[in-house]
Formats: C-alpha cells, structure tokens, sequence
C-alpha cells in the first residue's frame, strides 16, 4: 500500500469504470482514500468499486440531474467528497465531433520511424 496520505479523505471519480478513471480509483485507494466509482456503466463501476473497498454510484455526465442525485447518493453513504476526478470517458468523443465540424482534420497519431 501507499502511504495513505489521503486518509479520512474521500474521493468521486467520474469515469471510473475502466481506464484511467479505473487506474485513478484504484491509486487514491491505495494512498488511503475512500472512493466512490461513478460512471454510467453501472456494473462495471461495481466491480472497480468493490477491488478498492469502496462505493459505486450511475452517473451520466452529460444530465446535470443525474450528477446532482449521483453526488448526493454518494454524500449520503460515505459523507462530504474532498476529491473530485472529472474524468468522463465522452470528452473525447464530443472533441473529435467538434473538429470534424470546423473543418480540422483529426489527429493523427505519427507512426514510428524504423
């Protein structure tokens, strides 16, 4: 385990089902924190939230209701949030439909040079 800095401290990741919002649930955790795993995947969230001990909510980022009954769901099970990871998995999504509509071209990842 870490050091457990973030003792007594509770964490709300969105996105946190999988990837880096997984990866970030998982760090605060094991540097003490209590977390909750928010993400519109439902049982994937569960799952992650279980591996660290915590607690899981549905959120859809995208309705400002959803967040606040989300939040308030989680403030009720294990009290006030200090830490907030905004990490929506839509994000880029919305990105690459912004560029195509004004006209930039999407990025393109370079190949490596033998």
């Amino acid at each position: 385990m870490g050091d457990m800095r973030l003792e007594g401290r509770t964490g709300f990741v969105t996105g946190g089902a999988s990837g880096i919002g997984a990866a970030t649930a998982r760090r605060l955790a094991s540097e003490g924190a209590r977390v909750v795993v928010a993400d519109i995947d439902a049982d994937r969230a569960g799952k992650v939230a279980a591996d660290v001990g915590g607690e899981s909510v549905k959120v859809d980022v995208k309705d400002v209701a959803s967040v606040r009954l989300a939040v308030s769901a989680a403030e009720r099970t294990v009290g006030p949030i200090d830490i907030l990871v905004n990490n929506p998995r839509h994000a880029r999504v919305h990105a690459r439909r912004a560029r195509r509509h004004a006209g930039t071209p999407p990025r393109r990842h370079r190949q490596r040079r033998e």
